[in-house]
């Protein structure tokens, strides 16, 4: 163990580790419509509706995620300065 570890304590409550979800839509935000949400709100997916939604699944326990359609360059970027903090 490290010298500098530090005990918390758990004691009733339950402890899970990090979930996952392999399917998600991070740009949507319950829309269904690529088109719709391209087309009005594009500008916006890097800097607030992909963190908006990331930031939701980490409310919900989720701390991976796999997207399976917004856009890569989009995704990546959001993904990168995540990981930067």
């Amino acid at each position: 163990m490290p010298a500098n570890y530090q005990i918390i304590s758990t004691e009733g409550m339950d402890v899970l580790p990090g979930l996952w979800d392999s399917h998600v839509h991070l740009m949507l935000g319950g829309h269904s419509n690529y088109i719709h949400w391209i087309d009005q709100y594009g500008d916006r997916l890097v800097d607030e509706i992909i963190p908006a939604s990331a930031q939701q699944f980490l409310a919900a326990g989720v701390t991976t995620v796999r997207d399976l359609g917004a856009p890569l360059n989009e995704t990546l970027t959001v993904r990168d300065r995540i990981n930067a903090v």
